[in-house]
């Protein structure tokens, strides 16, 4: 209000000089309007809008209510709470009480509530007296001794509530600074409450700092929305009085008032530019090194504020270059804040800053290119769309350098990364280069050029050479990557087939783009798949898949006959029919099936690529599975093809038992066979049952006759083949439409059929004569049936919600098959220093007559003899990670081992060897600790079934062992312990296991310990009322463990700080002006440029050293931007209140 604010306006002159924009009303005279007639709101059918209702009913504020109160409970009277605090700091006798409310806002918003309730009054009394920086340090010192932050909701907690409460803060310092009276804003670095937040924002304890920090900030960007509205409200003063001066009737009076009222606007925005510069100096200057990230990243946010609410003024390079430095910084959160600054401040349009931010890109352009190549993906995101505000601002050109590397994060690894990419890529390739070169080659020809297919061509070009170097295969996350595929052809499927048929023309694509084009295709048409589960948006898809389809099928028996004898086209060209929507072909495409399902039987009987062949193989499963109309038709194909094999294996049969050898031919037929069982069942009932015979007599012949042994690659194929048998012959007593003990039965029924199995693989890993490949064919075998017949039926009975007899017979079956494998894994002796397992011969304790109540000693012998045979392949890890204990094997033990103390022991001694391996087989154990460690110590349920098993010392035992790992970067302790914390919190009986992982927290990033802290509060405060006193007290025993490690981080960085300031020295520096050196890298988690996927950022912490992150102060150029050559960096700022005293403009700080 102008009154308020000292200003005075003649609202005729200023009606006459406002811009007239809309459409005029139309006046009507109440005296010529007769009664009756049809006016414009009379004749109008829409009701008059009522007033907006508001989004909640609120409690006005009361005079009682304190400054917390409204900001936590009754945001929308934050603006009544400003203006009656001003009032009351104004009049001389409260505003002690006011100075004494605002501090005492900060330090219990801060979470120190009891605290701020002691502090008295007469600190704040405009007294010489009082020394402000011994009463802050008195007031951190008590605060830190106080221990725990409160339970209350403080700026500090991790929740909606605490998301909430900094909301309202901000707005309340921004309206403090907005609603202030104009006398006092102007004078505010000489009023007490500046002095106040100005030296708590400069304290030792980082929770006060913080919101210290936040006040000063948000009043430095009110005092910017100000000082910009003095300035447009001058800018109008002086239009009224140009206009007064030339107008014919000059009033002299009202032209001297004007000229009043322009001096005293000009003298307050001088003064307000003061009071923004102190601000400046006094609170950011010092706090955009603090070393919370938390601060960082405010002080560079608001200063983006700042920047674009006055321009004027703000718009340099001594405050620009701030925002820039911050790039640089470790923590991404700051990096992040710093980009969304960059962002918002070339977005906008103002036209007095093109100058200004050509200054800013020239310098550091190279800085801005690199922030692509960032560790972090919402970081590197932000840095690709900058690129791209750049160049859509004509920052930077086409000639510059750097530009194509952006093409490179097409293949990068997450999501977002590629879709921003994708986005510059049409921005800057395609509407940009690709157009121009259009319009160059219409020009240059005389006839026509297709513009869809000169723009294909050139984003094939362009995929091309980015996934060339990278050697990758899938490219459906870069086409699915680009928003708008339609629009640059990759949906014209017909314009890509005609592309790949084109032969003689002088434009056609060279033979590897061509063939980077049928992955294209292949990938739009794998696009047409949502993974939502929405109908509408689905259908959409199907109908899109369908309509591809029918392109595509028109054109690919053509394509199979021209591409026949490349075999890496012919292998992508089989892949694209599984991807095709065979639903969608119709009868007028029965020739064209026919010659595609010819071709693909061809490429099996003619194929001696395995890639080719398991490409062939996908394609005939594609083609045997399902329901479509066609599928009549080409039965016959695939019926005569699996004959065919079957006969060649038959062949293949009587040639090795007649001569004991088989040719390069017959074992290449046994390879067709061995892919093409793996996709469609050979062996079925309905197909060739003999199959599975002659297979198994011919692995019978090589096991026992070792004059005759199959050749290696025949008896691997073999092998896998009868394997895979077994496979399909459970699931499909799985997929049998029945339930109950007629499933049990079935299972039953298929697994004795194929049991015989194991007696050539058991001969064969017991030869030491057999080579060493088919004996480790054999080995994998074995585990794979041993995952089969120990995990995967029980929990297939499960799943069918059968009856708990009924999985008890199926444990039965499951355990009876598990202890026939016994003998086969029984001679292990070709693995060196591994023991020899003894020899259980109990199968018949376990019968199919069922399960009875006296045997359960012997069922869990069983269980435990079955797993002893089962260790010597566990210990066969090597220190490259090779074994035949695949990791299905692993799950399987662990799931088996549940509840068994003997098993429980075996595994824990397992895991513990296992870790203590190189970095490869740590990963591996680790992954498989973090899917199944929690179920394998469900402490209470375990202790319930077996009183004497003893979990807590053989999980603490584990646990030792991960956290006695070296060299190890932190993501793993952060996600196992994550992983723990949400498991117990789930089940509470458990709470006895965050003792055993307390010994993991200093493992564990700083970052990764708040976020803890607050799933832990949000837990306790939602439970609160029905949580067991134990049960809260080990949670808050652990949450105090995590505290004190963050606080003596805190410690140990400080005490750093203190020696580099006693020594002189710094140890490492960035190089603001050269983005590309390597420690600045490694210090602000730059990554390489990426290849097919980006490197992790390292999160390695140690408690008594950190590197530290050096912000230079180099001297300004004449553009006020650092030098390109740093000079050393400073020593060591004093820490806490004590540095208040110090406080001048010069920028030289140091950050941990």
């Amino acid at each position: 209000d102008g009154s308020q604010h000292g200003n005075s306006s003649d609202s005729d002159e200023e009606e006459e000089l406002r811009p007239r924009t809309g459409k005029r009303v139309k006046k009507t005279n109440p005296k010529l309007q007769k009664k009756g007639s049809k006016t414009a709101a009379a004749k109008g059918t829409k009701a008059p809008k009522r007033p907006p209702v508001p989004l909640f009913h609120e409690e006005q504020m009361t005079d009682a209510d304190g400054l917390k109160d409204v900001i936590r409970n009754k945001p929308n009277s934050m603006a009544m709470a400003v203006e009656r605090w001003w009032k009351h700091f104004v009049h001389p006798v409260t505003a002690v009480s006011a100075v004494h409310e605002i501090v005492q806002l900060i330090v219990e918003v801060s979470g120190h509530k009891d605290r701020a309730q002691r502090l008295p009054p007469s600190l704040f009394a405009e007294d010489d007296d009082v020394d402000i920086d011994s009463e802050i340090t008195d007031l951190c010192q008590d605060c830190a001794e106080s221990g725990v932050l409160e339970k209350h909701v403080h700026i500090g907690t991790k929740t909606g509530a605490g998301k909430q409460l900094r909301t309202n803060l901000e707005d309340f310092f921004l309206k403090f600074a907005l609603l202030a009276p104009r006398t006092e804003l102007v004078d505010l670095q000489h009023k007490l409450v500046s002095t106040w937040i100005s030296a708590l924002s400069n304290c030792s304890l980082q929770e006060i700092r913080n919101v210290a920090t936040l006040a000063g900030m948000q009043i430095l960007v009110g005092l910017c929305t100000v000082a910009s509205t003095v300035g447009t409200e001058i800018a109008n003063k002086s239009r009224l009085k140009q206009a007064q001066s030339s107008s014919n009737k000059t009033n002299k009076d009202k032209e001297a008032r004007l000229g009043e009222e322009l001096e005293d606007l000009i003298n307050a925005k001088k003064m307000l530019t003061e009071e923004i510069s102190a601000l400046f100096a006094s609170v950011f200057v010092h706090r955009h090194t603090d070393t919370s990230s938390e601060i960082r990243a405010r002080c560079v946010t608001c200063l983006g504020g700042a920047i674009q609410a006055y321009g004027e003024q703000m718009m340099e390079n001594h405050y620009l270059k701030y925002i820039s430095w911050a790039l640089n910084d470790k923590s991404k959160e700051v990096r992040s804040a710093a980009l969304d600054e960059l962002l918002e401040i070339y977005s906008a349009e103002d036209e007095g800053w093109a100058r200004k931010l050509e200054q800013l890109t020239g310098r550091f352009k190279a800085r801005f290119m690199d922030m692509r190549n960032d560790s972090e993906k919402d970081v590197a995101v932000k840095g690709i769309k900058l690129c791209k505000m750049l160049f859509i601002n004509g920052e930077m050109e086409p000639e510059d350098e750097g530009w194509t590397d952006i093409y490179e994060s097409l293949i990068c690894e997450e999501d977002e990364v590629r879709a921003a990419a994708a986005g510059f890529v049409e921005e800057f390739y395609i509407k940009k280069q690709l157009e121009e070169l259009y319009d160059t080659a219409c020009k240059d020809s005389n006839d026509s050029i297709n513009h869809k297919e000169f723009i294909m061509k050139g984003m094939v070009e362009l995929i091309h050479r980015v996934v060339e170097d990278a050697d990758m295969q899938d490219l459906v996350p870069i086409i699915r990557s680009f928003a708008t595929i339609e629009d640059w052809g990759m949906q014209d499927w017909s314009l890509m087939c005609n592309l790949l048929l084109q032969e003689d023309e002088d434009e056609a694509l060279d033979g590897e783009q061509k063939e980077t084009l049928l992955r294209i295709l292949t990938a739009s048409l794998a696009c047409c798949l949502d993974p939502d589960d929405k109908p509408k948006r689905n259908q959409k898809y199907k109908d899109t898949k369908a309509k591809a389809t029918a392109a595509i099928v028109s054109f690919l028996p053509d394509m199979l006959t021209a591409m026949g004898t490349e075999v890496p086209k012919l292998t992508l060209l089989m892949g694209l029919v599984t991807q095709m929507d065979l639903a969608a072909i119709t009868n007028s495409h029965k020739k064209d099936m026919d010659k595609i399902v010819a071709e693909v039987c061809d490429a099996v009987v003619k194929g001696q690529d395995a890639s080719l062949l398991a490409a062939a193989a996908a394609a005939l499963e594609e083609l045997s599975a399902g329901e479509y109309p066609l599928k009549r038709m080409v039965e016959p194909a695939i019926v005569m093809l699996i004959e065919k094999l079957f006969l060649k294996l038959e062949e293949a049969k009587n040639s090795y038992l007649k001569t004991g050898k088989l040719t390069l031919t017959q074992t290449l037929w046994i390879q067709r066979l061995s892919i093409v069982n793996g996709c469609v069942d050979i062996c079925s009932p309905e197909a060739q049952p003999q199959a599975w015979e002659a297979a198994l007599d011919m692995l019978n012949h090589t096991a026992e006759n070792s004059a005759q042994r199959l050749p290696n690659d025949g008896a691997c194929l073999l092998s896998n083949f009868c394997v895979q048998s077994v496979c399909w012959r459970v699931q499909e007593a799985l997929d049998a439409p029945v339930s109950g003990s007629t499933k049990v039965g079935e299972l039953d029924r298929a697994v004795r059929s194929r049991e015989e199995i194991l007696v050539p693989l058991q001969k064969i890993c017991n030869d030491g004569g057999q080579p060493w490949a088919v004996r480790l064919q054999a080995m994998v075998g074995a585990c794979d049936l041993m995952q089969l017949f120990g995990v995967s039926l029980k929990d297939a009975l499960v799943g069918e919600g059968a009856e708990e007899e009924e999985v008890l017979m199926g444990d039965v079956i499951a355990t009876r098959s598990m202890c026939a494998c016994e003998e086969l894994l029984h001679d292990l002796s070709v693995m060196p220093k591994l023991p020899k397992p003894e020899t259980w011969k109990g199968t018949t304790l376990l019968n199919k007559d069922g399960f009875r109540e006296d045997d359960q000693d012997k069922w869990n012998l069983g269980k435990t003899t079955a797993f002893s045979n089962l260790k010597p392949l566990l210990y066969c890890l090597d220190d490259n990670g090779e074994s035949p204990a695949t990791p299905s094997l692993m799950a399987s033990v662990v799931l088996q081992g549940k509840y068994n103390p003997q098993i429980h022991r075996d595994v824990t001694e397992f895991f513990r060897n296992a870790l203590a391996k190189t970095v490869r087989v740590q990963t591996e154990t680790l992954r498989w600790l973090q899917a199944h460690q929690m179920s394998f110590i469900r402490t209470s349920d375990a202790v319930a079934q077996y009183p004497k098993l003893d979990v807590e010392p053989m999980s603490l035992s584990i646990i030792q062992s991960i956290n006695s790992l070296k060299d190890r970067d932190g993501t793993l302790y952060g996600d196992y312990l994550t992983n723990a914390v949400a498991w117990v919190l789930e089940d509470l009986r458990n709470v006895d296991f965050l003792s055993a992982v307390t010994v993991l927290i200093p493992r564990i990033s700083d970052d990764t310990a708040r976020e803890l802290i607050g799933t832990l509060d949000e837990h306790v405060d939602a439970h609160e009322s029905d949580m067991e006193e134990r049960h809260a007290e080990r949670i808050a025993s652990f949450r105090r463990r995590l505290q004190d490690t963050l606080e003596a981080d805190a410690a140990s960085e400080s005490s750093l700080g203190s020696a580099v300031k006693r020594k002189g020295k710094v140890k490492e520096r960035i190089d603001f002006g050269h983005a590309d050196d390597s420690d600045a890298q490694r210090s602000t988690g730059m990554r390489t440029p990426v290849k097919a996927q980006r490197s992790k950022p390292s999160k390695a912490r140690a408690s008594a050293a950190r590197k530290r992150r050096v912000v230079d102060s180099d001297e300004e150029d004449e553009e006020g931007f650092v030098s390109a050559n740093p000079r050393p960096g400073p020593k060591a700022r004093k820490p806490a209140a004590r540095e208040a005293a110090d406080h001048s403009d010069s920028e030289e700080s140091i950050t941990y």
